[in-house]
């Protein structure tokens, strides 16, 4: 039972296009551009990351917000085998990531802007993610988009 009213679309090759240079950008303000890097370590860099941006007192750029989410929501893709696509709530359209079967979705931009600029969630862009990695979420049914972040 889809439990949150979700449809989904395919990304437009110019929105994937975006991501990936979202993504490269990211990558350069953490200094990994040419380091080879896995998964874990690009997500505990962005965790770090984020951590250093919340202990400072200047605005938060939200070009950096959206490569960082970018960024986090490619590494959970590349770990869990998860896709990025056009999920519409409410007749609001977001980009998003969900698993194979639909179990769950994240919209990691939204996410990362909630921890960054609003700071209205903890931290948790690592934690989110060896959750994910260790299946340590309730149980949901395929085609649920239960929402997490």
């Amino acid at each position: 039972m889809n439990v949150n009213n979700i449809t989904e679309s395919p990304l437009a090759a110019d929105v994937q296009g975006e991501l990936r240079q979202y993504e490269a950008a990211a990558l350069s303000a953490l200094k990994l551009g040419s380091v080879r890097v896995d998964e874990d370590g690009i997500v505990k860099a962005i965790r770090d990351f984020a951590d250093s941006l919340l202990a400072g007192d200047a605005e938060i750029d939200t070009e950096v917000v959206t490569q960082l989410g970018v960024l986090w929501g490619h590494q959970i893709c590349r770990r869990l085998g998860w896709e990025w696509v056009e999920l519409t709530v409410q007749d609001d359209m977001w980009y998003g990531i969900v698993s194979h079967q639909r179990e769950r979705a994240i919209f990691p931009l939204i996410y990362m802007r909630e921890v960054l600029v609003e700071r209205s969630k903890e931290n948790t862009i690592l934690l989110i993610y060896n959750m994910l990695k260790a299946g340590k979420f309730s149980p949901a049914e395929p085609g649920d988009y239960h929402v997490l972040g």
